[in-house]
């Protein structure tokens, strides 16, 4: 099932063109990772898909219907965005995810019954559970990341786009939690989009990469298919060698 349509896409700012006819299907499950130099616009493109800012140009259609036809609660049920600043608010854990429910709640009635299962279900998902209690300024860089992804996942969104998720965390909370999205994705049928700076993380948990360059796409398409020494090289403007190990693939920049 496609979620995300993309087509003939311009973002930017204004008359600032930053990405230029991005053409872009994600079906329900897959987990798509955004690869690119920095400045290139990789946060602009999330921003763009998530109705934060405007197309310059072409169309973006989430569940067949185009994204500015949604009212802002509405969108907030179709579309969760977790960014790469993990605040530690005064709140309990409980408390942030809780949080992922108001696009659900009607203005006339308070939290259901529903609501807090949904809350329980998210955080058991993430296991982040235990700390349900606890307040977020208590909890580790990767305990509360955790609960951003499970406030996310409380809004019940068909597309979950993360901007750095792995940013500021250790190599094994890297692991944890783009394994944990890969999980999810398949599991709650739900189409990832996430901006990663780690490419060989991109290339071992994503189903699809998107490679920008230049203010265009450079390639898109499954690991297997897109990552040759040729492309990184037009991506990073350094020379690159593949390394393979049984079903995994890496790679390496040719420094010396």
């Amino acid at each position: 099932m496609d979620i995300l349509q993309i087509q003939a896409l311009d973002v930017g700012y204004s008359s600032n063109t930053v990405l230029r006819n991005i053409n872009l299907t994600v079906k329900a499950g897959e987990f798509v990772s955004v690869a690119a130099p920095n400045g290139t616009g990789k946060s602009t493109l999330l921003k763009t898909i998530a109705g934060l800012l405007p197309p310059l140009n072409g169309s973006i259609l989430l569940n067949g219907q185009t994204v500015a036809d949604y009212s802002r609660r509405e969108l907030a049920k179709q579309i969760a965005v977790v960014s790469s600043d993990v605040a530690a608010p005064d709140y309990t854990a409980y408390q942030m995810v809780l949080m992922g429910r108001f696009p659900h709640v009607s203005r006339f009635a308070g939290l259901t019954d529903q609501d807090h299962f949904v809350v329980r279900t998210s955080m058991k998902d993430v296991d982040i559970w235990k700390k349900q209690a606890c307040r977020c300024s208590e909890l580790s860089q990767g305990e509360r990341q955790k609960v951003i992804i499970a406030r996310a996942l409380a809004q019940q969104p068909k597309l979950l786009l993360l901007d750095e998720p792995t940013a500021h965390l250790d190599i094994c909370n890297q692991y944890s939690i783009l394994h944990l999205i890969k999980k999810l994705a398949l599991q709650k049928d739900i189409a990832v989009i996430a901006v990663i700076h780690d490419i060989n993380l991109a290339i071992q948990f994503s189903t699809h990469l998107l490679l920008l360059k230049n203010g265009r796409l450079l390639s898109y398409g499954r690991p297997a298919e897109v990552i040759t020494a040729e492309t990184l090289n037009q991506l990073y403007d350094m020379d690159f060698a593949l390394y393979h190990e049984a079903a995994a693939t890496y790679v390496r920049p040719n420094l010396f």
